[in-house]
């Protein structure tokens, strides 16, 4: 019998996500919000997030997928490619997963990343400590009232805007470096 029920109850395991690509489409950077699952064996992606001229890898006609918002039926599979997880590092991209298409009017987050997803890159669900550890680092679960607000969402984004216009130009803040110029002699 549970009494003993605190504010920390109610934070999850959940990050953003940028997406290289979704389909083999030529959508660039397409941030999402995503939830780590384990008790979910699949992962999921929300239809409205996926770009209309995606490159479906087949589909599931047969397949029932009962979520907490209901039960739906995926459409079909689709590759998410070079995804990256800013909160944890911005530098290590995951090269291709595969994700189960769904239609829930109830599905708040974009991308439900399962236990397949989980287990492949070596993400652990810690709720003693409410944290979520992959490879080295770690993030606090959150409380989802301030992970669903705008300004945590631009809070992670604004730091990733600079790095994708870098991308888009070419240019890496690497490159860039200051140093006196001495006179000719």
């Amino acid at each position: 019998m549970l009494t003993n029920i605190t504010t920390q109850s109610t934070v999850t395991p959940c990050a953003i996500a940028v997406c290289k690509s979704i389909g083999n489409s030529t959508t660039s950077n397409k941030t999402c919000r995503v939830l780590f699952d384990s008790g979910s064996s699949k992962t999921l992606i929300h239809k409205q997030i996926v770009p209309r001229n995606y490159t479906p890898i087949s589909s599931h006609d047969d397949l029932r997928v009962f979520l907490l918002a209901g039960a739906t039926k995926p459409t079909s599979i689709v590759a998410l490619e070079k995804i990256r997880f800013p909160e944890f590092n911005c530098n290590i991209v995951i090269d291709k997963h595969p994700a189960l298409i769904v239609d829930s009017m109830n599905l708040r987050y974009s991308i439900i990343l399962g236990a397949n997803f989980l287990d492949k890159c070596g993400i652990t669900l810690y709720y003693e400590n409410h944290q979520v550890l992959w490879l080295e680092y770690t993030i606090p679960l959150q409380n989802a009232s301030e992970f669903f607000s705008f300004a945590y969402y631009t809070s992670i984004l604004s730091p990733l805007e600079l790095e994708f216009e870098n991308d888009l130009t070419g240019n890496q803040i690497v490159d860039s470096f200051a140093t006196c110029i001495l006179d000719a002699k």
